[in-house]
Parts: C-alpha cells; sequence; structure tokens
C-alpha cells in the first residue's frame, strides 16, 4: 500500500496596479505552465489594475478570467493564521491556505519588495532572493554597472 504525498499549494500572485501588469500576466502563465501538478496545487491569485485581489478556481483558468471572474479575497495579516479570506462574509469560513506564495509580480509594488514585505510580515512563506529589494532597484543598479574607467555598462 502506497501513501498519497500531499501536494503543496502554492499562490501565484500576478498582476497588481503597474504599468508591468500585463507582463506579470505573461510571466505568471509561464510559472502556472511549469508548475507540475504532481507536486503542486497551484492557486492563480490575481491583483487587478485597481487593487482588487482575486482567486480562481484553479491553475487550468486563463489568467484573464481570473481577473475578470475570480472571487474578491484579502490576505490575513496574522502571522500564525495566515489565508486568503473570500471579501463575502457569506463565503467565509477558514480561508485559503497555501504553503508558499510565489510573487509574480513586476515593476511598483512587485520589484521594490513592497509585496514582500507584505508576505514578510504575514508571516507567509515566498519564493524570493533576500537582497530583491537591492537587486531590483534600478538606481542601485545603475550605480553598480558604473565602471572605474568612468563609462556606464550601458556604453
Amino acid at each position: 500500500m502506497t501513501q498519497e504525498k500531499k501536494r503543496l499549494r502554492v499562490g501565484v500572485l500576478f498582476g497588481g496596479r503597474s504599468g508591468e501588469h500585463e507582463v506579470s500576466l505573461a510571466s505568471a502563465a509561464s510559472v502556472l505552465r511549469g508548475l507540475d501538478p504532481d507536486k503542486y496545487e497551484a492557486v492563480p491569485i490575481g491583483i487587478t489594475k485597481e487593487g482588487h485581489w482575486l482567486v480562481g478556481a484553479g491553475a487550468q483558468k486563463m489568467l484573464p478570467e481570473v481577473l475578470r471572474g475570480g472571487k474578491r479575497v484579502m490576505m490575513t495579516a496574522d502571522p500564525t493564521d495566515a489565508a486568503l479570506v473570500p471579501l463575502d462574509p457569506a463565503e467565509r469560513g477558514g480561508g485559503q491556505r497555501l504553503d508558499v506564495v510565489f510573487p509574480v509580480m513586476h515593476g511598483t509594488y512587485g520589484e521594490d519588495g513592497t509585496i514582500q514585505g507584505l508576505l514578510e510580515l504575514a508571516g507567509v512563506p515566498f519564493v524570493s532572493r533576500k537582497d530583491t529589494r537591492r537587486a531590483l532597484d534600478c538606481g542601485a543598479a545603475r550605480r553598480l554597472g558604473e565602471r572605474p574607467c568612468g563609462c556606464s555598462a550601458r556604453d
């Protein structure tokens, strides 16, 4: 008798109030296609351009459908019981817990460390590098690209 392994619940967070919203959708679609369904239960979490958080029924849904027809949710900020909770009180009942979140957001609120800070504050494990804020700081990246000869890495 074999024991069935529990799949890891991975929230794939995409979209957001950024000028790079559509780029994030394409990146999230790529991540969702790459997750092995035998190992991972993908939970697509879209953030509209207006900042509303939505969760879809499953990874098989097209991302625009998640943003159009997803159920509005909020993330609890309790690090001992972090979950996605429906905004509609009639649908509440413990929320949807995730094992880890994979933020696939570009531009403002995604690459500047804002979403990572929110997830960290809420105690939600997420995929990231500890130096994300520095690595994606365009000003710092330009300064690091300066060469001792006075020319820039762009030359």
